[in-house]
């Protein structure tokens, strides 16, 4: 990018600075990148390459589409660039300014990840993580303000007590009342299934809650098998057939979640009561 971009003043570095932040705009690396409009020809040029590389990764990089490993790499080149004898001092004044740009984006990045996302399934259902998992060394204090800053007021757990213990939250369930969330347990052994009956009882309640104008989150231990099976479900009992709620969830949230056969197979039981009542 910088070697082969002739820079040869301090204007043509600032000229060129519009590209690069251009590029630091980019959320999703499998779209294309739009035409710019730029005076100099070696940067419409610069811009154009860019834009048939770019035009490769929707095939190549599938469902990762997220820029921060793209930031990553930019970043090491950006940084080497510094230490080529082939760069002039413009191109590694531009280098440096990119370095920069990226080395910020990541810090806010990290510090983000860092905060407890919820995946929304829906407007008002979502999915996440065992808050405070001890494992990934989470705070569930943090935690609990993340949900409410996302506007949770009720959750489904999905966790039996003997594995919120393990994973450093013995207590998690006492403290979900204490701080004021609507709880409903519904303990499911891990990669394993509940009941019908208890599926549809829980299935209620999330009804009920969001009839009620409530936000909810479901959460077993990753947020993918015990809680995904349920939110798929929620969806079936809000009238999608199985394999649309498998997908809704799976795309909302990962295409890992409901993992297992079993769970599928539940979904597919549920399914059929449904059409009985």
């Amino acid at each position: 990018l910088f070697i082969f971009t002739k820079l040869q003043s301090e204007q043509d570095v600032k000229e060129f600075l519009p590209l690069l932040s251009r590029l630091l705009q980019v959320e999703d690396l499998a779209a294309p990148l739009p035409r710019l409009e730029l005076e100099d020809r070696r940067f419409r040029q610069t811009w154009e390459i860019l834009r048939v590389l770019r035009s490769f990764y929707g095939g190549l990089i599938e469902s990762d589409r997220s820029p921060y490993q793209h930031w990553v790499g930019a970043l090491r080149y950006a940084a080497h660039t510094l230490g080529f004898d082939e760069c002039n001092p413009w191109q590694k004044r531009a280098a440096l300014y990119y370095s920069g740009q990226l080395s910020h984006k990541i810090v806010m990045q990290s510090r983000a990840n860092r905060r407890l996302r919820v995946d929304w399934v829906t407007a008002d259902v979502g999915l996440t993580i065992l808050p405070g998992r001890a494992d990934r060394k989470r705070d569930l204090d943090e935690d609990f303000e993340a949900l409410r800053q996302q506007g949770v007021v009720s959750v489904v757990c999905m966790v039996p007590e003997v594995e919120l213990a393990a994973y450093g939250v013995p207590r998690l369930l006492e403290n979900y009342r204490r701080e004021g969330f609507e709880l409903y347990h519904l303990p499911v052994v891990d990669q394993r299934v509940c009941s019908v009956v208890e599926l549809k009882a829980c299935v209620d309640w999330v009804q009920k809650q969001v009839a009620q104008g409530k936000k909810v989150l479901a959460h077993c231990v990753g947020g993918l098998g015990r809680s995904g099976f349920l939110v798929a479900a929620y969806l079936i009992n809000d009238g999608l057939e199985v394999q649309a709620a498998l997908e809704q969830v799976r795309d909302k949230r990962s295409p890992r979640a409901v993992e297992t056969l079993m769970q599928e197979e539940l979904l597919q039981q549920f399914a059929q009561e449904l059409e009985k009542i």
